[in-house]
């Protein structure tokens, strides 16, 4: 048996690894944003819309205001950190939350079809005030796109290879 010292240069090894190292930004970026907008439509589909009687004075405002965006303050302590952010803008549909979670309702209240609202007097029984159930969006909508999230991440990440090179 033959003592064989062979070497080999290392040196294109880590020159690969550091042209990896410098894509690893925009792909995982292309990724969140990817996997966060499937999260956001989904959403967006199952916001209930309200009608112009049924509760709503502008229906579809706050499916308009849901949204995506990048959370750089992850990024500042951990840097191998890309979050993105789902939710609604809460001054486009500040009363987003009563939808999402449900609420309290210190009152009843009544229209008359035209579009106005009156508060009549309480029946006898009639308990107020009283818990409007919530219709979640978010939630569910992360749970749905949840098992197919991982495969819009990679198809995401192919695409961006293939850009960037």
């Amino acid at each position: 048996m033959a003592n064989r010292k062979s070497r080999f240069d290392t040196t294109e090894i880590f020159a690969g690894l550091d042209k990896l190292q410098a894509k690893k930004e925009p792909v995982a970026r292309a990724m969140g944003s990817a996997m966060a907008g499937a999260v956001r439509d989904e959403a967006k589909v199952r916001v209930p819309v309200g009608t112009d009687f049924g509760g709503s004075l502008n229906p579809g405002t706050l499916r308009d205001a849901i949204y995506q965006a990048y959370d750089a303050r992850r990024n500042v302590l951990n840097n191998n950190t890309y979050r993105y952010v789902v939710s609604w803008n809460h001054n486009k549909a500040p009363h987003g939350h009563l939808i999402e979670f449900g609420h309290w309702m210190p009152y009843i209240y009544a229209t008359d079809g035209q579009g106005h609202y009156w508060t009549p007097k309480p029946e006898v029984g009639q308990a107020i005030p009283f818990w409007v159930a919530a219709e979640p969006f978010l939630g569910p909508a992360f749970d749905s796109k949840l098992p197919s999230l991982m495969g819009v991440g990679i198809s995401a990440a192919r695409a961006k290879f293939t850009e960037i090179g």
